[in-house]
C-alpha cells in the first residue's frame, strides 16, 4: 500500500489544477496516509544504539549503546530523564531494559558487567550492583517476577541470581559458544538461550537443566524469545530466517524468509505478530503474521542497519535502534484495526505537507475536513 505514496502524489501535483480530478487524488492519498505507519519520534544519540524498550506503561524508552551510553527517555515531551552513569565509558552496553513493575532498570555490557538501576531516579543499587562477569555480558533479563535476573555471557555460560541474595549465581554451560540472549518465559518457568554456535536452548529456571532438543540454524543465532503465553519460541538468526517453534517439543512451526540477516525478532503483546529487524541494503524492520510466516505490513525502512525492534506494552507502537545512532518510535501497526472510509470522504487538504524520511512519504499533518463527519468502519 505504501508504494503508491510516490505515484499518488506526482498525480495530485500534476492534476493540482483541476479541481475535480485533484479532489480525487486527496482521497487516494489520504486513504492510503490512513493506513500507513506514522513516525512520531526520532532521537539521535552519538554512535551506535544497540537496544531500547518500553517501560511497562508505554511512556518511557531505556537505550544501551556504545561509549557506556546508557539513557531513559520520556516519550511524550521526546525529553532526556536521565542517564545511566557507571559502565565503563570506553566499552558498549549491550542490553537494557525495565523490569515488568518498573520499579527496576538491567543494563549489561562489555565492561562484564551488569547493573542494576532505580528506575525512578536513575541511581545504581550498589547493595546489589554491579554483578560481575569474566567476559562481555551481551544480555540481562528480569523475571516476570523481578526477583531473578538471567545474563548471557561470552563465555558461553548462562547465570542466573536472585536479587539482593549474597550467595553466589547459579551458573552453567548453556552452549559451546558466546550466548548472545537469555530471557524469562512469560510464566518465570523457563529460560530461552541464543548462541553464535547456531542453537537456541530452552532450560528449566529452578534447576537450569535442559529441556526439550536444541532449535537449531545454520549461522548464528543472535536472539530467541517466548511468546506471551509460553507456547512457541521465536529466534532471530544471520542465516537468513526467523523461526518459529513449539516451545514444548522444538518441533519447528513456521519459518520467515526476509532474505537478509536478522538481529532480532519479538513477539508482539498478544502473539499474533513478529517484528523483526533484518540487515538487508534496504535497512528494513518487518513485522510478520506469527502464525502464517506471512509479512503483514510493507517493510519499515532506516538510514543504517536496525539493530532492534519491539513492540510498546499496548502493541500499538514500535521502538527501533540503528547503528546510525537513532531511535525512532513508530505509530501504528497492525495490532490497530485498518480503518476504511465509508460513506464520506476523506480528504487530504491543499496544505498539506508531505514529508519524505528514507525513501517514504509520510504527512505532517492529515485530518478530514471539519464539515464533513469521520465515519470509519474496522475491518
Amino acid at each position: 500500500m505504501e508504494g503508491a505514496l510516490p505515484s499518488f502524489a506526482q498525480a495530485l501535483r500534476l492534476e493540482q489544477s483541476d479541481a475535480e480530478r485533484a479532489k480525487r487524488h486527496r482521497v487516494h492519498l489520504g486513504v492510503v496516509l490512513r493506513q500507513c505507519p506514522k513516525l512520531i519520534r526520532v532521537w539521535f544519540q552519538d554512535g551506535r544504539i544497540n537496544t531500547a524498550g518500553f517501560s511497562p506503561n508505554g511512556r518511557r524508552v531505556v537505550i544501551a549503546g556504545i561509549n557506556g551510553n546508557a539513557a531513559v527517555w520520556d516519550v511524550d515531551s521526546n525529553l532526556q530523564v536521565f542517564r545511566l552513569t557507571g559502565h565503563n565509558p570506553e566499552k558498549g552496553v549491550e542490553s537494557a531494559c525495565f523490569s515488568r513493575d518498573g520499579r527496576f532498570l538491567l543494563t549489561a555490557g562489555e565492561d562484564w558487567t551488569v547493573r542494576v538501576w532505580n528506575a525512578e531516579n536513575g541511581q545504581e543499587i550498589s547493595a546489589i550492583s554491579p554483578l560481575l562477569h569474566p567476559d562481555t555480558v551481551y544480555c540481562a533479563s528480569f523475571s516476570p517476577l523481578g526477583d531473578r535476573i538471567v545474563t548471557a555471557c561470552e563465555d558461553g555460560k548462562v547465570r542466573v541470581w536472585t536479587m539482593g541474595a549474597p550467595e553466589p549465581p547459579r551458573e552453567f554451560v548453556a552452549h559451546s559458544e558466546a550466548v548472545r540472549h537469555a530471557s524469562f518465559s512469560p510464566d518465570g518457568r523457563w529460560i530461552v538461550t541464543a548462541s553464535v554456535d547456531g542453537t537456541a536452548k530452552i532450560w528449566r529456571a529452578d534447576t537450569c537443566v535442559q529441556a526439550g532438543v536444541p532449535m537449531r540454524h545454520q549461522n548464528w543465532v543472535f536472539q530467541a524469545c517466548f511468546s506471551p503465553d509460553n507456547a512457541s519460541v521465536v529466534t532471530a538468526s544471520y542465516d537468513k530466517t526467523a523461526r518459529v517453534w513449539d516451545a514444548a517439543t522444538g518441533k519447528l512451526i513456521t519459518t520467515l524468509h526476509p532474505d537478509a540477516q536478522v538481529h532480532s525478532a519479538q513477539f508482539s503483546p498478544d502473539g499474533r505478530y513478529i517484528v523483526t529487524t533484518c540487515w538487508d541494503y534496504d535497512f528494513t524492520t518487518r513485522v510478520w503474521e506469527a502464525s502464517t510466516g506471512k509479512e503483514a505490513v510493507p517493510p519499515l525502512k532506516h538510514t543504517s542497519y536496525p539493530t532492534s525492534a519491539s513492540f510498546s506494552p499496548a502493541g500499538n507502537r514500535i521502538l527501533t535502534t540503528a547503528t546510525c545512532g537513532t531511535l525512532r518510535v513508530i505509530n501504528g501497526s497492525p495490532l490497530q484495526p485498518r480503518f476504511f472510509i465509508a460513506s464520506t470522504e476523506m480528504l487530504l487538504q491543499p496544505s498539506t505537507a508531505i514529508s519524505c524520511e528514507c525513501g517514504t512519504l509520510r504527512p505532517t499533518h492529515l485530518s478530514p475536513p471539519a464539515s464533513v463527519p469521520d465515519t470509519r468502519f474496522t475491518m
